[in-house]
């Protein structure tokens, strides 16, 4: 179960993978977010994404080991929406962080435990900053379609509408599973009577094709069955490793601009940097009126000081040096607001 045979094109080729789930894809994502991000250099890819289903659990991980080694980590999720449909998100700035923050947040305190679930129209309530991605094979858009073309191009145009006609994408992916070039070609042609772009992606699960093996196991526990039982819930084949450029512009030979918009979106992706550009603004804390993080905690810690070492306590003095110290680390690192936050949760 060897990758797919290719013979490679001439010259370089225009793709960024923007499809890649790590093992914080839990019990379906068979590498480690490292080895995703070392193979791609390996594959001379300048930037790679990382879009693990329903949370960004390792996309600190991901973007610093990569932004070590030169790689341009994307953050990104494979959102799950109600009616078990996925797509795909990209962060394209600091506010389409904070927008797929809060639609993880919600599809996770919405939904019973380890079934999050996102309604479409909380997805299309924030498009701000975000890039979407129409999703894979059990996207809401192939799901429309095989109930009807009007129903396809109603759902499109909400999503156009919603995230603007430069910030949604229709996904094309070619994986040799039966059915994708029918898929492709039905959704290319969608796209193309819409004037909507579309991008290929390889929806990856691990980052060499070995790995499928240990992906085979992962699906066998998760679905609390044997790998020989578990025959048809596993992935057709080994092609969902992180393929080269070459190889992903064998699969879409037909389909050119899929491949030169995975590199056109990356290269919007370029102003977030998960890295450096989160910071916060501590909200209004028990009516402080967004006063600075630290003078709260210093009104904070005062009251619960004032408390403990009365002035006749023969520790005041020693306490107080050491609660300025102390105030002053925490000032320094800019900790403030997680130690208030901290101290509403035990309140």
């Amino acid at each position: 179960m060897a990758s797919l045979p290719f013979a490679a094109p001439r010259g370089a080729v225009d793709y960024v993978e923007l499809h890649a789930h790590s093992a914080y894809s839990f019990l379906d994502g068979a590498s480690r977010p490292e080895e995703l991000a070392a193979r791609a250099l390996e594959l001379g890819y300048p930037a790679l994404a990382l879009t693990d289903h329903d949370g960004l659990y390792g996309s600190m991980e991901f973007a610093r080991f990569a932004r070590a080694r030169g790689l341009q980590p994307i953050t990104g999720a494979e959102l799950t929406l109600a009616g078990d449909c996925h797509v795909t998100v990209l962060a394209e700035n600091a506010t389409g962080y904070a927008n797929l923050c809060r639609l993880i947040t919600r599809a996770h305190m919405k939904s019973p435990r380890g079934e999050p679930r996102l309604d479409l129209d909380a997805l299309l309530e924030r498009p701000e900053g975000l890039i979407l991605l129409s999703g894979c094979r059990r996207s809401p858009l192939l799901a429309a379609l095989e109930r009807g073309t009007d129903e396809a191009e109603r759902l499109a145009g909400r999503l156009r509408d919603a995230f603007g006609p430069g910030n949604l994408f229709v996904e094309l992916q070619n994986n040799a599973v039966h059915g994708d070039l029918a898929r492709g070609r039905a959704l290319g042609a969608l796209a193309d009577r819409l004037r909507i772009p579309v991008v290929a992606t390889g929806n990856v699960h691990y980052h060499v094709a070995d790995r499928h093996r240990l992906q085979d196991v992962l699906v066998a526990i998760r679905n609390r069955t044997t790998v020989d039982d578990s025959h048809a819930l596993r992935r057709a084949n080994a092609c969902f490793h992180l393929a080269s450029p070459r190889e992903m512009a064998w699969r879409f030979a037909s389909r050119p601009d899929a491949l030169r918009n995975t590199r056109a979106i990356a290269e919007r992706c370029q102003a977030f940097d998960l890295t450096a550009d989160l910071g916060y603004r501590f909200p209004d804390f028990n009516g402080s009126g967004f006063a600075p993080a630290m003078r709260v905690l210093h009104q904070v810690c005062r009251r619960a000081f004032e408390t403990r070492y009365p002035p006749e306590s023969e520790y005041r003095q020693e306490a107080e040096e050491r609660l300025a110290a102390e105030l002053a680390l925490v000032d320094r690192h800019d900790l403030a607001g997680f130690f208030l936050v901290y101290h509403d949760i035990l309140e």
